[in-house]
């Protein structure tokens, strides 16, 4: 499942364990998380302040400035995109929960999040999709 940045580096860094959709699933047990290819700047900006709203400033590992960390991070997330990064279990699909994590119509609960080392090229899509066909430069 493809994900935007910075939303997956929540999911595996800051306890985000909520993927909010539009769209219900029926799909359980484990997953690839893939860091999407689409992550503008005003987008990547618009999610880091829910976040730091959520979160807090200060539980992130950049404190020097909200701006400074933001430019900072951005350049970072730029490096995963279109790469599968991590893998998690997709354990309940819910509509209503009371983590600070959901505001979407529903959200996919994740758990056991586990880092892909070295991350995986892979040319991502909408929905859920069988990586394996989907590799950059050749079979896995």
């Amino acid at each position: 499942m493809s994900i935007r940045q910075p939303w997956l580096h929540a999911i595996i860094n800051h306890g985000k364990t909520i993927e909010n959709r539009s769209w219900p699933t029926k799909i359980r047990g484990r997953i690839c998380l893939h860091a999407s290819l689409g992550m503008k700047s005003a987008e990547f900006d618009d999610a880091m302040d829910d976040i730091f709203e959520i979160l807090g400033k200060s539980s992130f590992e950049h404190t020097v400035s909200q701006q400074g960390m933001r430019r900072s991070a951005y350049d970072d997330y730029t490096r995963t995109k279109g790469k599968i990064i991590a893998t998690a279990d997709l354990v309940e699909c819910v509509s209503r929960h009371d983590s600070p994590w959901f505001f979407g119509s529903y959200g996919f609960v994740l758990a056991d999040v586990q880092l892909v080392e070295p991350n995986i090229p892979v040319v991502g899509k909408l929905g859920f999709f069988d990586w394996r066909a989907r590799v950059k430069g050749g079979v896995a």
